[in-house]
């Protein structure tokens, strides 16, 4: 039995969530308890934030379930394709998890793959694909092994993606004025100018085929 009222724990709530910081309590829409169990309603900009709000709330005194019933806002349509590609992008950021992690995604839904030293490389790896906007979920499929099972698996240099890359672009016939590509950490940067809206979607496209390529940044002017 609760030794608050629900009126104390939503207040505790709404403390606990503010002094937390992973979720903006603009977001949190309401927030509502009856006999200790707390119901969450509104949107938030990603699934990691919707999963951090329920982590935080289960440290308050007095709660004894939560209806978690944020949800998590996509402006416009956000492919799968695009999804993986942002999700690689962020893992891409992390020197321990870009050699080790890859993913799927279904309907929002990402599964990360691969093997990790440990337990905390998996769940930062959980943390990062969580926070990318318009994830609905993440699932792991991780394994923990010390060393990578296949040498071959791993990402090839930037320099001989940067190569793949423009030979894919020029052999795609995908023609862009100015232009400038890069490749950090198996991330491809388009730069440049193209015809069209669909001629940039092409060439994200391309790029994106690349073996390799874990992620495409393009900031190609159509």
């Amino acid at each position: 039995m609760s030794y608050l009222t629900d009126q104390e724990i939503i207040g505790a709530v709404t403390r606990v969530l503010a002094r937390d910081g992973r979720v903006n309590l603009a977001d949190v829409i309401h927030i509502t308890a009856e006999d200790g169990v707390v119901r969450l309603s509104g949107t938030v900009p990603a699934a990691g934030q919707k999963k951090a709000a329920e982590e935080a709330i289960r440290s308050v005194h007095g709660v004894v379930d939560i209806e978690n019933d944020l949800t998590v806002a996509i402006e416009g349509e956000i492919s799968d394709a695009e999804l993986r590609a942002a999700v690689l992008a962020g893992l891409a950021d992390s020197p321990d998890l870009v050699a080790r992690v890859g993913c799927r995604v279904d309907d929002g839904m990402v599964t990360l793959v691969g093997h990790i030293r440990d337990a905390a490389q998996a769940a930062e790896a959980i943390r990062i694909a969580g926070a990318v906007k318009g994830v609905e979920s993440v699932r792991s499929a991780l394994t923990i092994a010390e060393i990578v099972p296949n040498a071959a698996e791993l990402p090839i240099d930037d320099a001989t993606l940067l190569s793949k890359l423009s030979e894919a672009l020029d052999q795609a016939g995908v023609y862009i004025r100015d232009r400038d590509l890069r490749v950090n950490r198996a991330v491809a940067t388009l730069r440049g100018r193209v015809d069209s809206e669909k001629e940039r979607q092409r060439a994200d496209a391309v790029a994106s085929a690349v073996d390799g390529v874990r992620g495409v940044h393009n900031h190609l002017v159509g």
